[in-house]
């Protein structure tokens, strides 16, 4: 007998859309690891919180160096 495993089943809008935004996360995190080698990226994120207002569409980040921090915004072109 042959091993019949099913295709994954294709992704919906909103996932393709997640999936888009967590690779942005990710370029960013890259971006910032790159430009400030000093600095301590401290975290990276493209889910909502919605508990402080800020939505899935901008991925943000907390850069640390010493004492100081700086908050990273940014959102990709094709969602302004």
């Amino acid at each position: 007998m042959q091993d019949q495993s099913e295709a994954p089943a294709p992704l919906n809008t909103r996932q393709v859309l997640e999936l888009s935004r967590e690779n942005f996360a990710l370029s960013i995190r890259r971006l910032c690891e790159h430009e400030f080698p000093d600095e301590t990226l401290q975290s990276v994120t493209s889910s909502a919180d919605l508990e402080h207002s800020l939505s899935g569409n901008y991925a943000r980040g907390v850069l640390r160096r010493g004492s100081e921090s700086w908050a990273v915004f940014a959102v990709p072109d094709d969602e302004r």
